[in-house]
């Protein structure tokens, strides 16, 4: 059933409402995500974003019925939805802009729609009543400014879906992803629903339209914000991950050097400063590798002075030298520290050695 704009149930406008009001935050995130981007790149994404806030506040602003948003929107604002096409171009496809000749290429459409809103508005500013005006009149809200410097307004609303449709099928064959795809889409849903919206009498517009444009708001939110902080966060996680076992994997080589390791473990003075050096291996990820085997810097000193000092034995080591010596060839001060460090780890007294050992 056909109800006015006006008849559409006030949870529907307080919905839009919100939602613009959330795509203020909307920009305000996206302008932080992309803080750490070099400047072209948080130039192109600010851009698209306040272009999105625009359609989407224009949008709106005309199913809420807000004169006052749409008198001040329309007039100064128009003209940045034909950065929506070039926009999502350079920002899907992270492109840069390779010089000002190339830039104003892209968005010379929009510049050119700006300047000719702006000195149309300054020469007959818009009005909320006169907006008004036009809904209760019957005509649509593109004929606003009646006859422009182009003629009719009618012609832009042709060429923004069509604009968008050249630079979101580019795009898409450019990136060729899926997340890419998903929010060109709901942009191009949001851009018909727009363009149907400003071209068509009100008193035929029905409460399916708020409803899908709430929905298509909605995903659009999610789905630009996935790609500018879940996704980065995700492969910087994946990235780090990959660092970490790349980093295990240089520990593990380092340590299944039995000779260099028990070598450098034996020194009398060796802790991790000693180690780093030694192994070459930053602290960071010797603290990451300690933490995933759960053990301390000073229990593994312990495991491999005494794989040293078995390996020593099984080598009839004290047939030729002392235990004094075996002690500080390991790495110990006293032959104290080294019986407790074997009790310890081999779960016998040195002198119980000879005994049939478990394996450790």
């Amino acid at each position: 059933m056909s109800v006015s704009i006006v008849e559409i149930s006030d949870l529907l406008i307080s919905f839009l409402k919100v939602i613009s009001a959330a795509f203020i935050v909307f920009e305000i995130t996206i302008g932080a995500s992309v803080n750490k981007k070099p400047w072209q790149n948080r130039f192109i994404w600010i851009s698209l974003g306040v272009a999105i806030v625009t359609l989407v506040w224009l949008l709106n602003a005309a199913l809420a019925l807000n004169a006052e948003a749409i008198a001040f929107l329309y007039p100064y604002f128009f003209g940045f939805l034909f950065l929506l096409g070039p926009g999502v171009y350079f920002a899907l496809s992270d492109l840069k802009i390779a010089n000002l000749t190339y830039l104003l290429v892209h968005v010379s459409a929009a510049v050119f729609i700006c300047f000719g809103r702006w000195s149309v508005a300054s020469a007959v500013p818009l009005t909320p009543e006169y907006v008004i005006s036009i809904i209760q009149s019957s005509k649509p809200l593109y004929s606003i400014f009646g006859q422009t410097y182009i003629g009719s307004d009618l012609i832009l609303y042709i060429l923004l879906p069509v604009q968008f449709l050249v630079y979101g099928v580019l795009t898409a064959f450019k990136t060729k992803k899926i997340a890419d795809i998903v929010i060109l889409t709901l942009l191009f849903g949001l851009i018909l629903l727009f363009t149907f919206v400003y071209t068509t009498r009100f008193d035929i517009l029905n409460a399916f339209i708020p409803t899908a444009a709430i929905t298509i708001e909605i995903a659009l939110f999610i789905a630009v914000l996935r790609i500018l902080i879940v996704k980065p966060s995700l492969a910087a996680a994946y990235k780090k991950a990959l660092a970490e076992r790349h980093t295990n994997v240089e520990i593990i080589n380092y340590l299944s050097d039995f000779e260099r390791a028990q070598q450098d473990f034996s020194s009398s003075e060796f802790n991790l400063d000693v180690l780093i050096t030694k192994s070459n291996i930053d602290l960071n990820s010797w603290r990451n590798y300690l933490e995933d085997e759960k053990v301390s810097f000073t229990t593994l000193k312990k495991r491999i002075r005494i794989n040293y000092a078995q390996r020593l034995l099984a080598g009839d080591f004290l047939d030729q030298y002392t235990v004094e010596y075996l002690t500080q060839t390991i790495g110990y001060q006293s032959r104290t520290s080294f019986y407790t460090a074997y009790k310890e780890i081999t779960g016998k007294s040195f002198t119980e050695r000879d005994a049939p050992q478990k394996d450790l």
